[in-house]
């Protein structure tokens, strides 16, 4: 589904359903795009085995539950002229901001799309966002209609087959899967604009583009804390980035993760899914974040900047700071360690407590050799740091 009924936070998660896949027919030799044919000329009928309601919660760095994901699989009302009907619904809480959707889609034996209807609303900052949208065929094209906060919108597709659209078309595809059969599944996508951002006229064609997902031999898996043989799969191309999902007995999709980000959807029980995950991260691990966070608390007026003398390798940053800045290089030591604490207290406030607590959850980290690199999900560079006589200090930051 297009990126217009998304934004801010919930984009994180909802690049998936904003895919419009369609598999088409291509020649005999390209076994690759075979994978996905032959599992739509697979389906017929209506398999009842997939009826239920599936429940997951979504996570910053698999721990901190910041809300869940439902969706319900039945029978679709004879008068939809479909075979599945699937309801997604996302509730999301981050940083003081609410987010709410909800897709309902009527789908084929193929799990090809019928007709879809989207409505979501997002409260963020204090400003309220709408999105309702509505696809559907119409005159030889499929046609999206998006109302944002009162303007519509109209986007167009050129109709050169069957549609796979939305992430509950790709959630039941997986569900069928032959997991056993490793390799590509080739498919294709729309990758419609947000009305927020697009300056198109109405009626504009959507381009279409590759979306592929890769299904590897079994292996052990986290799930939960716990290691489970489950199969991983890698959904590339797709929009604004790449995934990777865990499938488990019964081809269960046990977990969706971003590339882009540390967020995540776990599947789970009613219970489970509204918890957080236990932190069972290795002590060092937790001693890299603690001395990060000293960082991104003084960053948010948190701490004063004399806290940055117990996590900085002042040392280690002049010599980075004077490659650009020569007059740093001529600084005693202090004298360079004053400057630049003057320099991040006019910084001070740029960064709001819930925003630093929540980067806490989504930091990515490698350390090798007493040495460490640590991501942080929308910034350029990483900071590094340096374990010195048993303590990880910061060699470089973010800027």
């Amino acid at each position: 589904m297009a990126r217009n009924i998304c934004c801010g936070f919930a984009l994180i998660i909802l690049v998936l359903l904003n895919i419009i896949v369609f598999a088409e027919d291509k020649k005999e030799g390209d076994k690759n795009l075979n994978h996905a044919q032959e599992l739509l000329n697979s389906l017929k009928g209506c398999d009842k085995s997939l009826f239920g309601t599936y429940r997951f919660g979504v996570y910053l760095g698999h721990t901190k539950n910041v809300g869940n994901l439902t969706f319900v699989v039945d029978k679709a009302p004879e008068t939809s002229k479909a075979i599945y009907y699937v309801k997604s619904s996302w509730k999301i809480a981050v940083a003081n901001n609410d987010f709410a959707m909800e897709y309902v889609s009527f789908l084929g034996e193929d799990f090809s799309v019928i007709s879809e209807t989207i409505d979501f609303l997002a409260k963020d900052k204090g400003k309220t966002i709408t999105r309702k949208g509505e696809i559907k065929k119409k005159d030889g094209f499929w046609v999206f209609d998006v109302l944002a906060n009162g303007d519509k919108k109209t986007y167009k597709a050129e109709d050169t087959g069957k549609n796979h659209m939305s992430f509950g078309s790709v959630f039941l595809l997986l569900r069928k899967m032959n997991l056993n059969l490793q390799g590509d599944y080739v498919f294709m996508g729309i990758n419609c604009p947000d009305p927020e951002e697009d300056s198109e006229e109405d009626d504009a064609l959507a381009p279409w583009q590759n979306f592929t997902i890769t299904v590897s031999a079994p292996c052990l898996n986290k799930h939960r804390n716990k290691e489970v043989m489950s199969y991983k799969l890698t959904i590339n191309d797709c929009l604004d980035g790449d995934f990777t999902i865990i499938m488990g007995e019964n081809n269960q999709m046990l977990s969706l993760d971003s590339e882009a980000n540390s967020t995540s959807i776990i599947a789970g029980t009613d219970e489970e899914v509204a918890k957080d995950i236990a932190d069972n991260q290795a002590p060092e691990t937790k001693e890299i974040i603690k001395t990060v966070m000293v960082y991104i608390l003084v960053i948010a007026n948190e701490k004063k900047v004399e806290a940055l003398d117990e996590v900085m390798d002042w040392k280690s940053i002049q010599q980075e700071v004077s490659k650009n800045d020569s007059s740093v290089a001529e600084m005693d030591l202090d004298e360079f360690s004053e400057t630049m604490k003057s320099r991040f207290k006019k910084s001070q406030g740029a960064l709001k407590k819930e925003q630093a607590d929540l980067l806490e959850s989504t930091m990515q980290i490698e350390i090798k050799n007493n040495k460490a690199i640590v991501f942080i999900p929308g910034s350029d560079s990483p900071f590094k740091l340096k374990k010195t006589e048993g303590k990880w200090k910061i060699t470089s930051f973010p800027h």
